[in-house]
């Protein structure tokens, strides 16, 4: 059953944002004035605890939010930038295609971010980089790099590696040698280059909470389908960034 974000997050305390979302152990729910963490990777994937927990309509009534997260039963993928919800799930084709505006999700993480910083970036950054060349950056503007923030990257995104959730998750099954039954296949494709926009998370030490194994990024990438010409969104499972880049942190008013 869907949850409403109040009730929600009447059920837990409010946390200090310092370790609390990389660290917080159980059912991940947890907020502060402009965070918002709902679900968790283990708990959603791993444990298969996928139900809805907060409908895509009150996240769009939350003031500049940007985060990213999975729709109830891994149905698909959910993006938001600025309060606007881009919702991804499997067609019966198998391409991605946009979802319904009226679903759930079952995992968020996100920040109501008011104002950015943007750094022009004249380097690539190859996949292998990508971490560090993200917390460099961040550093640079004066982000505590030591804690959980949400950024963007306006870019050509090359070695595109990318999925979308149809019911289970390809990282996962590739880590547990596990076989994805066809109805639960999700969408994945590998491109050269594509042009996007980038919401990203980033947090040290978070793996099984807000990333995947081996990363401190959990990164969701909205661009324009180049067979349906369509809006998606998919996690990026790896990628690079070109040079010309527009990277943005939240801004120290945010």
């Amino acid at each position: 059953m869907t949850v409403s974000i109040s009730s929600a997050l009447q059920s837990v305390a409010l946390v200090a944002l310092a370790g609390s979302l990389a660290a917080c152990a159980g059912t991940h729910s947890s907020t502060t004035d402009d965070w918002l963490v709902l679900g968790g990777m283990h708990e959603t994937i791993a444990q298969q605890q996928h139900e809805g927990r907060v409908t895509l309509e009150e996240l769009r009534g939350k003031a500049h939010f940007y985060g990213v997260g999975a729709l109830a039963g891994l149905r698909g993928e959910l993006t938001l930038i600025d309060s606007q919800t881009v919702a991804t799930t499997v067609g019966a084709d198998g391409a991605a295609r946009p979802a319904a505006e009226d679903g759930s999700a079952t995992m968020i993480v996100g920040q109501s971010v008011a104002s950015w910083s943007p750094l022009h970036s004249g380097e690539a950054v190859a996949p292998d980089e990508l971490d560090a060349g993200v917390k460099a950056r961040a550093g640079q503007l004066g982000v505590d790099v030591s804690q959980p923030f949400v950024f963007l990257v306006e870019a050509d995104f090359t070695d595109v590696r990318l999925h979308v959730l149809n019911g289970a998750c390809p990282i996962h099954a590739r880590m547990r040698d596990m076989e994805i039954e066809e109805v639960k296949r999700p969408f994945e494709w590998s491109a050269e280059t594509l042009r996007g926009t980038l919401v990203g998370i980033y947090a040290e030490e978070a793996v099984g909470t807000l990333t995947h194994p081996a990363t401190s990024v959990h990164g969701h990438l909205v661009y324009d389908d180049p067979v349906s010409g369509e809006r998606v969104t998919a996690h990026l499972e790896q990628f690079g960034v070109a040079p010309g880049a527009v990277f943005k942190f939240p801004a120290g008013d945010a």
